[in-house]
């Protein structure tokens, strides 16, 4: 088995990003995410459950940071792992919101 998360455990997460993160396309520098993303978060088994609840922890982490800069600094303060988790989530579930809005069907 590839010791994948069961489907609605990402649902959760998803909605829980989803509804924290709208909008802070402007925490990540733009540079960072292009190398991160050069590769896809599909070809790696990023959702397991591990990264899950690491990502959960740190995603509620920068939420918990009030002002946009004490957030910047937080992802600052993260090692290149944790911050790629973070991006790689981000943008993941950024791609999985819009694909599930309505007029986008598949």
């Amino acid at each position: 088995g590839h010791g994948m998360v069961d489907e609605t455990q990402i649902e959760d997460l998803e909605s829980f990003l989803s509804q924290s993160l709208m909008g802070y396309h402007h925490l990540f520098e733009p540079e960072k995410i292009k190398d991160i993303l050069q590769i896809p978060t599909e070809d790696l088994d990023f959702f397991n459950l591990e990264n899950m609840e690491d990502i959960q922890t740190l995603i509620t982490a920068l939420m918990e940071r009030p002002s946009l800069d004490e957030k910047k600094r937080y992802l600052e303060s993260l090692s290149v792992e944790k911050y790629e988790k973070v991006v790689r989530a981000y943008f993941h579930i950024l791609d999985s919101t819009i694909l599930a809005s309505p007029n986008h069907k598949h």
